[in-house]
């Protein structure tokens, strides 16, 4: 686990130089905070035995804070050596971008669970692909019952007149029955 070489990229993600990197251990790259020495030895032997890749996060250090690290492991040669080529980035970014995601995803399931009116949608196929709970008090039918299933199947006894019929086939066109 001993690092021979890096680039540039390294260099800027560890905030360390050449130098400094070259002959460190790969664990000495981690956080403090969660030591990896084990982890790292298990999958670096694995790879180097097996030649098949593998692929690992961990908390790494830079001077002042820590931040996700992923890395994967692969067989090679090195100037007629047969050494274990690790490419790393950080995750911080993606980490990031996800975190934003579940958040906006969070607020716009909100929006439509508890929207005054009642929202549903509808797949290719004519299944409900989600209600909210507007739509549960209205229909009477609980969201457990409605997902999955067309709105024939889960109003059909419901239509009994013309009149509910017109009313029923209204609603399913998103128009309002007064």
């Amino acid at each position: 686990g001993v690092i021979l070489n890096c680039n540039p990229a390294a260099e800027k993600m560890f905030e360390q130089d050449k130098e400094e990197l070259t002959g460190k251990m790969i664990p000495t790259l981690a956080s403090p905070e969660k030591p990896i020495h084990n982890e790292i030895q298990t999958l670096l032997k694995s790879t180097y035995e097996t030649g098949n890749e593998s692929r690992f996060e961990f908390l790494g250090q830079r001077h002042f804070n820590s931040f996700q690290v992923e890395i994967l492991l692969s067989r090679s040669t090195y100037f007629d050596q047969a050494v274990i080529i690790a490419a790393a980035r950080d995750l911080t970014p993606m980490r990031q971008t996800e975190e934003q995601l579940i958040e906006k995803t969070r607020f716009l399931g909100s929006l439509i669970e508890n929207n005054t009116s009642m929202v549903y949608v509808v797949n290719r196929l004519g299944n409900m692909e989600l209600v909210n709970k507007k739509w549960e008090e209205v229909t009477g039918i609980s969201r457990s019952e409605a997902l999955g299933k067309s709105a024939e199947q889960l109003f059909s006894n419901f239509a009994t007149t013309n009149q509910e019929v017109a009313d029923f086939n209204k609603v399913m066109q998103g128009e309002t029955i007064e």
